[in-house]
């Protein structure tokens, strides 16, 4: 599945496409996905790795042992400040 920012899509039609009123009727009217980025376990600020160097999740409340680094959740942020 891929995603495309509306806006974008839209200013790609009206440069290259000379306004393409149906195609500019189209994307303003598409339907929005509910979807949110996926944050791994490797990616997150709770991602740490023990003295043993071994993975674990240590947010306050859900904090899992032994994480696999593609694993994610629904608490995951990113470590740089993105959901």
């Amino acid at each position: 599945m891929e995603l495309i920012d509306r806006q974008a899509l839209i200013e790609h039609l009206k440069i290259h496409c000379d306004g393409c009123g149906e195609a500019l009727h189209c994307a303003y009217d598409a339907p929005n996905l509910d979807a949110v980025p996926v944050v791994k376990c490797k990616d997150c600020i709770y991602y740490e790795k023990g003295k043993s160097y071994e993975p674990y999740c240590n947010h306050p409340t859900h904090g899992i042992p032994y994480p696999n680094d593609n694993d994610f959740c629904s608490y995951g942020e990113r470590k740089d400040g993105d959901k």
